[in-house]
């Protein structure tokens, strides 16, 4: 008999192990499995990916975060930088608008 032993790893950051045995036997099985020097390995390689996705969930978490302020600043600067009232350079004459490009670059 096969015992129910499994890692639970939702979208939402639940990770939870659960071992559910059904009946003594179950136990005694698992009990052995967790002895058995043959599976160490694959014990030992389970956990560190089990702690890798824990970190890119927390790096995710982190970006996010930054993500979301870097946004606010942007969106912060950018009528500081682009006024909404700028000049429009298609509504003056050529003359004009040659002075205007001339003065804004410091000329």
């Amino acid at each position: 008999m096969i015992p129910k032993v499994g890692i639970n790893m939702t979208d939402t950051n639940e990770d939870t192990v659960s071992l559910d045995p059904q009946t003594i036997d179950d136990w005694q099985t698992i009990a052995a499995q967790l002895d058995d020097p043959t599976i160490d390995a694959y014990r030992t390689a389970l956990w560190k990916a089990y702690d890798e996705l824990k970190a890119i969930r927390q790096q995710e978490h982190d970006l996010t975060l930054r993500k979301n302020r870097l946004k606010l600043t942007v969106d912060a600067l950018m009528p500081l930088v682009y006024p909404a009232g700028a000049e429009d350079i298609n509504t003056r004459s050529l003359a004009d608008a040659i002075r205007l490009i001339v003065n804004s670059c410091g000329g």
